[in-house]
């Protein structure tokens, strides 16, 4: 066919190609200029004028890539320079296929043997293969490297060689290739440290392929195998548990202003793994009574200020090496003190007290009972000797006693002694008052004190008249109750007063004595004791308060830290009890003496026992006051 038919065809096309130059990019003019150098229009003025014109424009900004490929759009139009070939030998121009990607040179039967070019950079596709003297670079079109694919690559110095491949657990191993190409074995596994390799099953094990000293772990048994050459061996894994957890208190009591409590434990891995803290409630609950933080090995305990979030929990502390570890537990309370309030036992006898809820510690106070006075009996025509006066009882206090919410405690309340009416041929006393106690006589105690000595108007029975002692005490502090005054002697018949109940830190003041002396006065806090009296009924001894350490008893039968004052009002007739000469609290009942018949002695005053609790309240005078038990005292 002549090429003549085509002019048609190749004039339209020539018209959109000078139509599309004025706008086209780089990459659009390299195939315009293809495109007319296929229809030979290479020699055409009108195209080589608007390429001219575009080229020109574009190189202004073009990069160093643009420019060559605008080298190649005018070079598709220059005059091509004689290319001459002789027996296919020598080529003396440039020798470019007349369309793009449409030719092959040399094909997989015929190559050619050897490529030789010049310069630095080689195309390949979309791939610089570049060659800077140094090296030599796969780079893509914007001169990033490229990746390369390759089953092994040899890294050869001339010596020798290091093969990098991938080994048969799909690890990268670093071999040693000999000049003769021989494989001498693995220099290493994985970048220069033997790594596990892992699998399901020991059947999975490879056996051949292996490099020395490769590792494997077998999920199935849990168990890691060395391989030394000839065969896997079993490597035991052996993992220690964690030191013991230091820093753990047993117990904690949170404070109930709110300020945190900050526990810093410590424990370290034989193995040097880093542990990880952890914690559970493992009693009780957080609840609203606190909230627990943790940073790694620290942990803040705030607790809540609200009195009804009060409660117990446990937290049980775990240092873990992923494997094993290590606990520690500590119990937590948030306990609020109950209001300040107290109990005072005025009933004689045997009580039985609980202990109210939130109380867990408590002070007590106890006095014993003031002994009875010594009575007479007298017959007419004949003097007796006097009567003596019944001694107080003592005073003992302790603070602080632990005890439990809701239990029960024994209180003991010492009755006062009565007086006796005197006896005929032998000596006869008034009854002793009755020790007053908390829990037990040995926890703390106020002692009742001895009955007064009676008397009788038998001239024939001698008698030594006596002072009789005044109640001892148990506890941290308080005071025996005062001697009950001594009686008259033959041909004297005086009576004696009662001794003064003891005080918070000193002995009650002693009964006045019929021969000679005088009562005694009360100090620290005690009471005096009671003045004799000649022909009717002494005074008894002053009693002592349970309200905390006060004023002692300083004139005749004054009580002392406000109790009561003796008295010497006769009882109601000659053999009667109704009368409680002893101030109250444990004061001595008084003597009683007559001119004829049978006279019965004043009654010892019953002893007390006040039990109180609250913060900041201790015996003998710290907010032990009535008015400091804010929540009310409750009597028995």
């Amino acid at each position: 066919m002549a090429d003549s038919n085509l002019n048609t065809s190749i004039a339209s096309l020539k018209t959109e190609l000078l139509n599309s130059i004025p706008t086209a990019t780089v990459d659009e003019l390299v195939s315009i200029a293809r495109s007319a150098k296929g229809m030979n229009l290479g020699e055409d003025a009108a195209l080589e004028q608007a390429i001219d014109s575009r080229v020109n424009t574009l190189s202004a900004t073009a990069t160093n890539d643009e420019i060559a490929k605008l080298a190649t759009v005018v070079k598709q139009f220059l005059n091509p320079a004689a290319i001459t070939v002789t027996n296919f030998t020598s080529v003396t121009g440039d020798l470019i296929p007349d369309t793009n990607e449409a030719y092959d040179l040399g094909n997989t039967s015929n190559r050619f043997k050897d490529l030789y070019i010049s310069g630095n950079t080689m195309f390949l596709g979309d791939t610089k293969i570049q060659d800077d003297g140094t090296e030599l670079k796969f780079l893509d079109s914007s001169d990033n490297p490229r990746k390369m694919k390759a089953k092994e690559i040899d890294l050869d110095d001339g010596s020798g060689k290091i093969r990098l491949k991938r080994n048969a657990q799909g690890k990268l191993d670093f071999r040693t290739i000999d000049n003769s190409g021989n494989d001498t074995g693995a220099v290493s596994t994985e970048s220069s440290g033997a790594t596990v390799a892992a699998y399901s099953l020991m059947s999975e094990l490879p056996l051949t392929g292996v490099a020395a000293g490769a590792q494997a772990f077998v999920s199935e048994n849990n168990k890691l195998f060395l391989w030394t050459g000839t065969g896997w061996y079993n490597i035991a894994l052996v993992n220690q548990t964690p030191s013991a957890i230091s820093g753990a208190n047993a117990t904690y009591d949170l404070a109930i202003d709110g300020t945190p409590t900050v526990v810093t434990l410590n424990a370290t891995d034989p193995e040097g793994i880093p542990l990880t803290w952890s914690y559970q409630v493992t009693t009780g609950a957080l609840g609203s009574t606190a909230t627990v933080t943790q940073a790694d090995n620290v942990f803040t305990i705030s607790p809540s200020t609200t009195e009804a979030n009060a409660g117990t929990f446990t937290l049980t502390f775990s240092a873990s090496d992923g494997v094993n570890q290590s606990v520690a537990s500590s119990d937590f309370s948030l306990a609020f003190a109950p209001p300040a309030a107290g109990v005072l036992f005025t009933t004689y006898g045997q009580h039985t007290w609980t202990v109210p809820d939130g109380v867990t510690s408590v002070s007590v106070v106890c006095i014993g009972g003031g002994g009875g006075g010594g009575g007479i009996l007298a017959w007419t025509g004949n003097d007796p000797r006097g009567p003596g006066g019944g001694a107080g009882g003592g005073l003992g206090y302790k603070n602080n006693i632990s005890v439990t919410p809701g239990s029960s405690v024994t209180v003991v309340v010492g009755e006062g002694g009565n007086g006796n009416g005197g006896s005929g041929n032998t000596v006869a006393y008034g009854i002793a008052g009755g020790d007053s106690y908390f829990s037990s006589d040995t926890t703390v105690k106020g002692g009742g004190g001895l009955g007064g000595q009676g008397s009788n108007t038998n001239a024939y029975t001698y008698y030594t008249p006596n002072n009789r002692a005044g109640g001892t005490y148990v506890g941290d502090g308080g005071g025996n109750g005062g001697n009950g005054g001594k009686g008259g002697g033959f041909y004297d018949p005086d009576a004696a007063g009662g001794g003064g109940a003891g005080g918070y830190s000193a002995a009650g003041g002693i009964g006045d004595n019929v021969d000679g002396g005088t009562y005694g006065s009360g100090s620290g806090g005690s009471a005096s004791g009671g003045q004799s009296h000649g022909s009717s009924q002494a005074h008894g001894g002053g009693g002592v308060n349970p309200y905390g350490s006060g004023t002692a008893g300083s004139s005749q039968a004054q009580g002392g830290s406000g109790g009561g004052n003796g008295n010497n009002t006769p009882p109601t007739s000659n053999n009667a009890h109704d009368v409680t000469g002893g101030g109250a609290y444990g004061g001595g009942g008084g003597g009683r003496t007559g001119s004829s018949g049978n006279y019965t002695a004043h009654k010892g005053a019953n002893g007390v026992v006040r039990v109180i609790w609250g913060d900041g309240r201790s015996f003998p005078s710290t907010n032990v006051d009535l008015a400091s038990s804010t929540a009310g005292e409750t009597t028995v």
